[in-house]
C-alpha cells in the first residue's frame, strides 16, 4: 500500500500566494503614496491660505490705526524683487509715535516695529511671491492698496493664491 501523505505547497499553489501578495502589496503602496500625496497638497493650501489671512489680518489692521503713511515707503514696486517696505506712522496706546514697516526678506514677510524686527507674518513653508503696496489718494481719503501672491509645497504639490484689499488710514474718511 502507497502512502499519499504529501506535505507542503505545489509548486502552482506557491506561485499563486506570490502573485496575490504581490497584488496586495501593490494595492498597499499606491493607496500609501496617494495618502502622502493628498497629505502633502492639503499642507500647501494650508500654509499658503495662513498666510493670506495671518499676514492681510496683521497689516489691514495697522494700516486702519495708521495715521500717515511714511514717505520713505517703496509703493508700487514688487517687494520681492526691490528692497523696501510699507512704513506707517501711528501712535501707540499711550499716544506716543510708533512706526510699523512690512518688507519681504528671502520670500518671507515680516515685521518691524519702532526699528526692532518683530519676526515673520507667516510658516516658513510658504513664500511671497509678489507684494506692491499701492497709495491710494483722492481729495477725502488716503488708503493703502494691498496684492499679494503666494506659494507653498513644491513639485505636483505646488499651491498658490493672491489676494488683494485697499483699506483706508484712520482719521482720512
Amino acid at each position: 500500500m502507497k502512502n499519499n501523505n504529501k506535505k507542503g505547497f505545489s509548486l502552482v499553489e506557491t506561485l499563486v500566494y506570490i502573485g496575490l501578495t504581490a497584488l496586495v502589496l501593490v494595492v498597499i503602496v499606491n493607496v500609501l503614496v496617494s495618502i502622502t500625496r493628498a497629505q502633502r497638497n492639503i499642507k500647501a493650501s494650508r500654509a499658503v491660505e495662513e498666510t493670506l489671512v495671518t499676514s492681510f489680518d496683521r497689516m489691514v489692521r495697522e494700516i486702519r490705526e495708521a495715521r500717515t503713511i511714511d514717505p520713505t515707503s517703496n509703493l508700487g514696486v514688487n517687494l520681492v524683487v526691490n528692497a523696501g517696505g510699507l512704513v506707517l506712522n501711528s501712535v501707540d496706546s499711550s499716544e506716543d509715535p510708533r512706526t510699523i514697516e512690512f518688507f519681504v526678506d528671502q520670500g518671507i514677510l515680516k515685521v518691524e516695529e519702532n526699528g526692532v524686527v518683530v519676526g515673520p507674518l507667516m510658516p516658513n513653508s510658504a513664500r511671497i511671491t509678489s507684494l506692491i503696496f499701492k497709495s491710494v489718494n483722492n481729495s477725502n481719503t488716503d488708503a493703502v492698496r494691498i496684492e499679494m501672491a503666494v506659494e507653498s509645497g513644491q513639485d505636483d504639490s505646488l499651491k498658490s493664491s493672491s489676494l488683494t484689499t485697499t483699506t483706508i488710514l484712520r482719521g482720512s474718511y
